[in-house]
Protein backbone atom coordinates (compact mmCIF):
# COMPACT_ATOMS: atom_id res chain seq x y z
CA UNK A 1 0.00 0.00 0.00
CA UNK A 2 1.50 3.42 -1.16
CA UNK A 3 1.92 5.63 1.62
CA UNK A 4 -0.25 9.29 2.03
CA UNK A 5 1.52 12.07 0.35
CA UNK A 6 1.59 15.12 2.02
CA UNK A 7 2.93 18.77 1.60
CA UNK A 8 3.46 21.09 4.52
CA UNK A 9 3.62 24.71 4.20
CA UNK A 10 3.87 26.92 7.14
CA UNK A 11 6.05 29.93 7.51
CA UNK A 12 7.83 28.97 11.05
CA UNK A 13 9.87 26.18 9.74
CA UNK A 14 10.22 24.40 12.80
CA UNK A 15 6.48 24.37 13.03
CA UNK A 16 6.99 22.82 9.59
CA UNK A 17 9.16 20.37 10.31
CA UNK A 18 8.37 19.18 13.40
CA UNK A 19 4.45 18.79 11.54
CA UNK A 20 6.68 16.76 9.08
CA UNK A 21 8.54 14.18 11.39
CA UNK A 22 5.48 13.66 13.89
CA UNK A 23 3.34 12.62 10.54
CA UNK A 24 6.23 10.66 9.10
CA UNK A 25 6.37 9.13 12.29
CA UNK A 26 3.29 7.93 11.93
CA UNK A 27 3.66 6.05 8.30
CA UNK A 28 2.59 9.48 6.26
CA UNK A 29 5.31 10.56 3.48
CA UNK A 30 5.24 14.31 4.05
CA UNK A 31 7.13 14.87 0.54
CA UNK A 32 7.96 18.85 1.11
CA UNK A 33 7.92 21.10 3.94
CA UNK A 34 7.88 24.83 2.53
CA UNK A 35 7.98 27.77 3.90
CA UNK A 36 6.49 29.79 2.01
CA UNK A 37 3.39 29.83 -0.84
CA UNK A 38 5.38 30.24 -3.60
CA UNK A 39 7.57 27.72 -2.18
CA UNK A 40 4.09 25.24 -1.67
CA UNK A 41 2.43 25.64 -5.09
CA UNK A 42 5.80 24.59 -6.37
CA UNK A 43 6.23 21.25 -3.99
CA UNK A 44 2.08 20.81 -4.66
CA UNK A 45 2.73 21.02 -8.42
CA UNK A 46 6.13 18.46 -8.25
CA UNK A 47 4.69 15.87 -6.13
CA UNK A 48 0.40 16.13 -6.39
CA UNK A 49 -0.04 15.08 -2.83
CA UNK A 50 -2.94 13.64 -1.33
CA UNK A 51 -2.48 16.10 1.48
CA UNK A 52 -2.04 19.80 1.69
CA UNK A 53 -1.69 20.93 5.23
CA UNK A 54 -0.78 25.13 5.26
CA UNK A 55 -1.06 27.31 7.88
CA UNK A 56 -3.03 30.56 7.35
CA UNK A 57 -0.91 33.25 8.11
CA UNK A 58 2.19 32.71 6.05
CA UNK A 59 3.64 35.99 6.92
CA UNK A 60 4.31 39.04 4.40
CA UNK A 61 2.26 38.37 1.27
CA UNK A 62 0.05 35.74 -0.02
CA UNK A 63 -1.76 33.77 3.00
CA UNK A 64 -2.49 30.19 3.36
CA UNK A 65 -6.01 30.63 2.01
CA UNK A 66 -4.15 32.34 -1.45
CA UNK A 67 -2.58 28.97 -2.05
CA UNK A 68 -5.70 27.27 -1.53
CA UNK A 69 -7.31 29.43 -3.88
CA UNK A 70 -4.63 28.46 -6.25
CA UNK A 71 -4.40 25.08 -6.13
CA UNK A 72 -7.67 23.74 -5.09
CA UNK A 73 -9.20 24.30 -9.08
CA UNK A 74 -6.27 22.13 -10.05
CA UNK A 75 -5.88 19.31 -7.29
CA UNK A 76 -10.07 18.82 -7.01
CA UNK A 77 -8.63 15.71 -5.16
CA UNK A 78 -5.95 16.39 -2.60
CA UNK A 79 -7.47 17.24 0.72
CA UNK A 80 -6.39 20.19 2.65
CA UNK A 81 -5.98 20.87 5.88
CA UNK A 82 -5.71 24.35 7.28
CA UNK A 83 -4.14 25.08 10.87
CA UNK A 84 -3.89 28.18 11.97
CA UNK A 85 -3.85 30.24 14.97
CA UNK A 86 -7.18 32.28 14.48
CA UNK A 87 -10.36 31.13 15.52
CA UNK A 88 -12.33 32.81 12.60
CA UNK A 89 -10.16 32.85 9.24
CA UNK A 90 -11.71 36.52 8.22
CA UNK A 91 -9.96 37.60 11.36
CA UNK A 92 -6.43 37.68 8.86
CA UNK A 93 -8.01 39.66 5.70
CA UNK A 94 -10.91 41.15 4.79
CA UNK A 95 -10.67 40.04 1.31
CA UNK A 96 -10.19 36.88 2.05
CA UNK A 97 -10.58 34.00 -0.70
CA UNK A 98 -13.92 31.64 -0.12
CA UNK A 99 -12.71 28.22 1.15
CA UNK A 100 -13.37 24.73 -0.87
CA UNK A 101 -15.67 22.79 1.27
CA UNK A 102 -13.05 20.21 1.56
CA UNK A 103 -10.57 22.29 3.69
CA UNK A 104 -10.35 20.73 7.46
CA UNK A 105 -10.08 24.11 9.48
CA UNK A 106 -8.25 23.91 12.72
CA UNK A 107 -7.01 25.94 14.92
CA UNK A 108 -3.44 25.11 16.25
CA UNK A 109 -4.14 25.79 20.12
CA UNK A 110 -7.46 23.11 20.00
CA UNK A 111 -5.21 20.74 18.69
CA UNK A 112 -3.83 18.71 21.91
CA UNK A 113 -2.03 15.90 20.07
CA UNK A 114 -0.70 14.20 16.89
CA UNK A 115 -3.91 11.81 16.79
CA UNK A 116 -6.09 15.06 16.05
CA UNK A 117 -3.68 16.52 13.84
CA UNK A 118 -3.72 12.59 11.79
CA UNK A 119 -7.25 12.67 12.31
CA UNK A 120 -7.45 16.18 10.21
CA UNK A 121 -5.44 14.74 7.21
CA UNK A 122 -7.04 11.84 7.12
CA UNK A 123 -10.55 13.89 6.84
CA UNK A 124 -9.63 16.11 4.81
CA UNK A 125 -8.23 13.08 2.18
CA UNK A 126 -11.76 11.61 2.67
CA UNK A 127 -13.46 14.57 2.30
CA UNK A 128 -11.63 15.20 -1.17
CA UNK A 129 -11.96 11.63 -1.98
CA UNK A 130 -15.87 11.91 -1.80
CA UNK A 131 -15.63 8.95 0.77
CA UNK A 132 -16.18 11.25 3.85
CA UNK A 133 -19.70 13.29 4.69
CA UNK A 134 -18.73 16.91 6.16
CA UNK A 135 -20.81 18.35 9.14
CA UNK A 136 -21.01 21.67 9.97
CA UNK A 137 -17.66 24.28 10.81
CA UNK A 138 -16.29 24.52 13.59
CA UNK A 139 -12.64 24.06 14.82
CA UNK A 140 -12.90 20.64 15.20
CA UNK A 141 -15.07 20.35 11.60
CA UNK A 142 -14.45 21.58 7.77
CA UNK A 143 -14.87 24.99 6.74
CA UNK A 144 -17.36 25.47 4.79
Amino acid sequence: MQKLRIVVADDHRLTAHAIADSLNSRGYEVVATCGGVAEALSAVTQYEPEVLLTDLDMGPGPSGADLIDRVAPKFPKMGIVLLTAYEDPKLLATGMPTLPARVVYRVKHHVSDLDELETAVVLAREYASGAGRQEKASHHQPLT
